[in-house]
């Protein structure tokens, strides 16, 4: 069976390890969140040329601190998994770092 069919084998497939579906409604559909410090903070009307060109803006410096944990989000019923807390680094250092990317992915497994 292709990866590509199949959710759970997808998911294993990108994160390099078996991953459980979203405690809330069962969804594969999970990425890691890095909220980001901005200036402009992106609105529900801003287009989506805006809130690009907002975000590009935020991170053109290349150290961009980050608002808030990391943590990883259902993006089909938006359940919010436990948070890492990552206070005081940037979103590039965070992106680099093979352990809190670790931490968030068994906290994600080890939820009720």
């Amino acid at each position: 069976m292709s990866i590509l069919k199949d959710p759970a084998k997808r998911a294993e497939w990108i994160y390099g390890q078996p991953m459980k579906p979203c405690p809330k409604c069962k969804s594969y559909n999970f990425k890691h969140q890095t909220p980001i410090k901005m200036d402009e903070p992106i609105h529900s009307n801003d287009s989506v040329a805006q809130a690009v060109g907002k975000w590009a803006r935020a991170i053109k410096s290349g150290n961009t601190p980050l608002e808030g944990p990391v943590f990883m989000m259902c993006f089909d019923c938006g359940h919010k998994g436990p948070s890492v807390d990552c206070t005081g680094r940037t979103s590039e250092d965070v992106g680099r770092d093979k352990a809190v990317s670790d931490s968030v992915k068994k906290l994600w497994n080890e939820q009720q």
